[in-house]
C-alpha cells in the first residue's frame, strides 16, 4: 500500500532556532529509507493550530515551509512511499519520530495528530499515549499497525 504520514499540531506551536523533526517507517527491525522525512526550522516560526510540522517521504534533508495563509507557516506535504500492508500478518507498521522539541508521550498523544494518507484518502487520526513508545532523548516509536487497523485505514 501507498503511505505518508504528517505530524500535525493541534496548538499554536512556537518553535525556536533550530528545531528539527525526523519521521522514518519501519517494518518491524527493517527500516523503509524511502520513507525518511526531516523538516528542520532554522529560524523562530509560529506555527497555528491544525499546522503541518513535519512529513515522510522526502527524498533529502531540506528546509521547506510553505504559507499556508497570510503570516502563517506548515511543512512541505508527505511524500507516498510503499509499504506492506499492516493487516498482513507478518507485517508491523513502526513509525520513529525524533526531534529536538522537549517533548514527552503525554504532550505528543494531546498536542499533536497524525494525518494518514493513502493514495485515495486522509484521515487526521489521534495519538494514543499507550500506543507511543518513549526511547528517550526525543525519540519515539509509534505502532503505525494499530492505528492504520483502529481507523479502518486501508487501500
Amino acid at each position: 500500500m501507498q503511505l505518508g504520514v504528517e505530524l500535525i499540531a493541534l496548538a499554536p506551536l512556537a518553535l525556536a532556532n533550530p528545531t528539527y523533526f525526523e519521521l522514518l517507517f519501519s517494518n518491524g527491525c527493517q527500516v523503509i529509507p524511502d520513507s525518511f522525512g526531516k523538516d528542520e526550522y532554522m529560524y523562530p516560526v509560529q506555527l497555528s493550530p491544525y499546522s503541518r510540522v513535519a512529513a515522510t517521504g522526502r527524498k533529502c534533508i531540506f528546509l521547506n515551509h510553505q504559507q499556508k495563509k497570510e503570516d502563517t507557516y506548515q511543512a512541505g506535504p508527505s511524500e507516498l512511499v510503499e509499504v506492506a500492508h499492516p493487516q498482513n500478518g507478518n507485517s508491523h507498521l513502526l513509525l520513529h519520530l525524533a526531534s529536538s522539541l522537549d517533548l514527552d508521550r503525554t504532550r505528543l498523544a494531546q498536542d499533536f495528530v497524525l494525518n494518514l494518507i493513502t493514495s485515495d484518502r486522509q484521515e487526521q487520526v489521534p495519538l494514543r499515549e499507550t500506543a507511543i513508545d518513549h526511547s528517550g532523548n526525543g525519540k519515539f516509536v509509534l505502532d503505525l499497525s494499530s492505528l492504520l487497523r483502529e481507523n479502518h485505514v486501508d487501500t
